[in-house]
């Protein structure tokens, strides 16, 4: 069962990027594949995939003082919920300098590398008699002249 579920859930999420690839950004689910709130994730994806298993690792809950959140009717849901909006806002600060202080400092050597897009790499060479410059345009009076010699 574990597999069949695991399966389920890869196709559900290869479904959902597929639906955010063919989306206009005129329609409802466009406009919410396009919001600022994932925007914002977005850019500071890898860094938020580096630094959440460190942070996990260091163990937060050992400087939050999770003891002073009660429990409700005996669940620890509320403590875990006051974990995970730490662990959170401490991994978004961490990318957010990270990317700011490092990735975007990388970012900035883009321009040193320009893009070439698939089908200008794929365009044949131009032949060595094709000539790089082509001729000026023949004036009436030049034209006249060709016409009477040929």
């Amino acid at each position: 069962i574990k597999t069949i579920g695991h399966t389920l859930f890869a196709c559900f999420f290869g479904a959902l990027l597929v639906l955010a690839l063919i989306s206009s950004p005129k329609t409802f689910t466009g406009r919410i594949f396009a919001s600022s709130r994932l925007s914002f994730f977005g850019r500071y994806s890898y860094a938020l995939y580096v630094f959440h298993v460190p942070i996990l690792f260091f163990n937060l809950g050992r400087f939050l003082p999770l003891d002073l959140v009660p429990t409700l009717f005996g669940s620890l849901l509320l403590k875990k919920l006051v974990f995970v909006s730490s662990a959170t806002a401490v991994s978004v600060a961490l990318a957010m300098t990270s990317w700011h202080l490092y990735e975007k400092q990388f970012l900035k050597l883009k321009k040193f590398f320009p893009y070439q897009s698939p089908e200008s790499r794929l365009a044949p060479a131009r032949p060595a008699t094709t000539p790089v410059f082509s001729p000026p345009p023949l004036s009436p009076a030049s034209r006249d002249v060709a016409t009477i010699e040929g």
